[in-house]
């Protein structure tokens, strides 16, 4: 590949370890920032998908959902900020329990990666990708693949 924009673009629809090494933005420094690695226990005091409010319907639900899905090695990271409390989050699990209409035994594939928009352009969004591309490692996987299930109507033609 020979621009950096080709290689974002390869990284962006199937990630293998090397392409995502040249794509990753520097980050915040991790004093400012902690991921918070989910489980049964925590998962209630934690926001989901940018809702805090434990005793909202959807957000009740959603914590059930996933501690179904740990003992299927389901990964839910929360990014906390010291000062902002929750403002992000990244959902993966490994390819042969992935819920989407994907093939990827042997990799990691992200179903939700989300910053809370006035945290964006900080890094944050690859300090989440990073936590993920380091667990794929130290299972030994292939890679890392992302599924995009949402588009803009209007999306740009080089999004497709």
């Amino acid at each position: 590949m020979s621009s950096t924009a080709d290689r974002r673009a390869f990284a962006a629809r199937w990630m293998g370890f090397e392409a995502i090494e040249e794509t990753i933005m520097p980050v915040r420094t991790m004093s400012e920032y902690e991921i918070v690695d989910t489980n049964a226990e925590n998962i209630g005091s934690c926001s989901l998908c940018g809702n805090k409010n434990a005793n909202n319907l959807g957000h009740r639900r959603k914590a059930n959902w996933l501690k179904e899905r740990y003992a299927e090695g389901l990964r839910y990271k929360v990014l906390r900020s010291r000062e902002f409390g929750d403002i992000g989050m990244i959902e993966y699990a490994l390819g042969n329990h992935a819920w989407r209409p994907v093939e990827a035994e042997g990799y990691l594939v992200i179903h939700c990666l989300m910053v809370n928009s006035k945290h964006k352009g900080k890094g944050l969004g690859s300090l989440l990708l990073n936590s993920c591309i380091s667990d794929a490692k130290k299972n030994q996987c292939r890679g890392v693949a992302g599924v995009n299930a949402w588009l803009p109507v209007d999306a740009p033609e080089e999004w497709l």
